[in-house]
């Protein structure tokens, strides 16, 4: 236990000892604990301490300080970018790869100086999510935020040339071939040069689609994505404010007729390629980079698979337009945007093996997805017909469930297939499942325990007891203040017909 102590007390000294030496004695410079301290702080107050002091207050009004607040961040922020820009990235700074100056010169200071006020800053916004609890008491996301303050500590003292994080980049890139070193490799990188970062990610690309439309590298996709999320949460809702929904059913009908077809299409070809050809290992699939016409037919497949599931968010598109802005849930909006980006990753890396799983069985649900949703788009006289809506979700949750104890198998059966893929695949089935499991007890089993609770589904036998102070429908029409005994009679009843 000692030597544990004394290898960390090592670790943490000669991690200081790698500081910048010309930042040593600034404020919050000196060790970890103070900015630490803010940092625990924070997360205390917003988590916990927020909450409880305003759980019986009213929010504050601080709208004009907040006014005031988002002004002077802006001009700060704008003096940073102005004065980063001028020493440097609109200077002499190479925007590809640019060493860091330890130097005492003017310039050199001024930089290290600027970058001290930006990590200030970092506290500054701090108030960014207590005004959030003052004025409508609801706990943020600030976990994301957390992590960046820390980072930015360890960013100022760090040097990559002579600290141990720079060694150990080192290191991995001379070790590149191991997976532990590529993983280690990965984390270095983004700290520290998230453009070699990027084009070690762009050299790990399948050949094969290289050159494919919207392959070729992740902005044209991310592009697509940040768009279609833009225009149904923020540019869509605020266009239809004031018009009136389109009348687009049988727009829709068609749409979703189109769906089931390309999905069984899918589902039988891709199958018949892959899964249901008798030549693929149900259990673990290597993926197969060959170009003979067998394998570039699955990957050419595999595109046109992409452009459906950028194709379906017409769904969300469709709920702008017929301003059913309920319907426009986080779960609806993140399945589709990481559905698109996870076929992305997999044809940009490896098209085919055991990634043709997640296609195969999801192209089978949204056979059935799209059958009911025509269904439903046909009007109320198919309603009665539509009890098995609660059991969609269910598939779905079932599919979710599949794919991720498929997902797994790699790590105990050797294929060859990269353990990258498989935690990528895992982390959305569960994702999924998780959000979907979380619909389905809000949407069902606590609506049913609520309708059970008002009596709501009861059958004739429910009639045998008193309804007071209350109302129900009764033989086309509205039973108030009454009470209906055990023979049938009604007293002092006042009746209300329907519109």
């Amino acid at each position: 236990m000692l030597k544990v102590l004394d290898s960390l007390r090592d670790s943490y000294t000669r991690i200081l000892d790698a500081g910048d030496p010309r930042v040593g004695d600034w404020p919050l410079m000196q060790s970890p604990w103070p900015t630490l301290t803010l940092v625990f702080c924070y997360v205390y107050f917003v988590k916990v301490v927020g909450p409880a002091w305003m759980k019986d207050r009213k929010p504050f009004y601080l709208r004009k300080l907040m006014v005031v607040y988002n002004f002077t961040m802006v001009v700060v922020n704008a003096w940073l970018f102005i004065q980063l820009g001028r020493l440097g990235w609109f200077n002499e700074y190479n925007w590809r790869c640019q060493p860091v100056d330890y130097s005492d010169n003017p310039e050199a200071l001024q930089m290290a100086s600027i970058g001290w006020w930006y990590f200030a800053t970092r506290f500054v916004e701090f108030a960014d999510t207590n005004g959030s609890y003052r004025i409508v008491k609801f706990p943020p996301d600030i976990y994301v935020e957390l992590l960046g303050y820390v980072f930015e500590f360890f960013t100022d003292i760090s040097k990559s040339k002579t600290s141990v994080v720079g060694h150990l980049q080192l290191q991995s890139r001379i070790n590149f071939s191991t997976k532990d070193q590529e993983g280690l490799t990965m984390i270095l990188f983004i700290k520290h040069n998230p453009i070699t970062l990027y084009e070690w990610m762009m050299s790990k690309s399948d050949p094969r689609t290289n050159g494919w439309p919207l392959l070729g590298s992740p902005f044209p996709m991310l592009t697509i994505i940040a768009s279609y999320v833009y225009f149904v949460k923020v540019l869509g809702p605020v266009w239809m404010k004031n018009r009136k929904p389109f009348q687009i059913e049988n727009i829709i009908i068609a749409y979703n007729v189109v769906q089931v077809i390309l999905s069984g299409f899918f589902f039988f070809y891709g199958g018949s390629l892959t899964y249901l050809s008798g030549n693929y290992n149900w259990l673990c699939q290597p993926i197969n980079y060959a170009t003979d016409p067998e394998a570039i037919t699955l990957v050419k497949l595999g595109w046109w698979y992409l452009l459906l599931k950028i194709a379906e968010f017409l769904d969300t598109i469709f709920f702008v337009l017929r301003k059913k802005f309920t319907h426009i849930s986080a779960l609806h909006v993140l399945h589709h945007s990481l559905v698109a980006w996870g076929i992305w990753i997999g044809m940009k890396f490896g098209a085919g093996g055991h990634n043709a799983f997640f296609p195969f069985i999801n192209c089978f649900v949204h056979m059935i997805m799209y059958s009911y949703y025509c269904l439903a788009a046909l009007g109320p006289r198919v309603k009665p017909y539509l009890w098995w809506k609660k059991y969609i979700t269910i598939i779905q949750m079932v599919q979710f469930v599949l794919i991720g104890l498929h997902a797994v198998l790699p790590l105990f059966l050797d294929c060859d297939f990269h353990p990258g893929f498989v935690y990528a695949i895992l982390g959305h089935a569960v994702l999924f499942l998780i959000l979907f499991l979380n619909f389905y007890v809000h949407s069902y089993v606590k609506k049913n325990e609520k309708d059970h609770v008002c009596g709501v589904g009861q059958d004739s036998k429910s009639f045998n007891k008193h309804i007071n102070n209350g109302s129900n429908h009764f033989n086309n029409g509205t039973l108030l203040n009454g009470i209906i005994s055990k023979s049938g009679n009604v007293h002092n009843r006042k009746s209300e017909k329907n519109d």
